[in-house]
């Protein structure tokens, strides 16, 4: 999936190896984050509840 994001963004931004890297590197921690704040919600909830 990370590969195949990677090569639409590098058409998208014209080829530019330097968007596609960074999207590469972006993506993975936006994922992360993501389901690392889901975890901390489901925590606080059973801890409130």
């Amino acid at each position: 999936m990370v590969g195949r994001f990677s090569f639409d963004s590098y058409v998208q931004f014209g080829g530019s190896p330097m968007a596609a890297s960074v999207f590469d590197l972006l993506l993975p921690g936006a994922m992360a984050a993501a389901a690392f704040a889901t975890l901390i919600g489901f925590a606080l909830a059973v801890i409130v509840i």
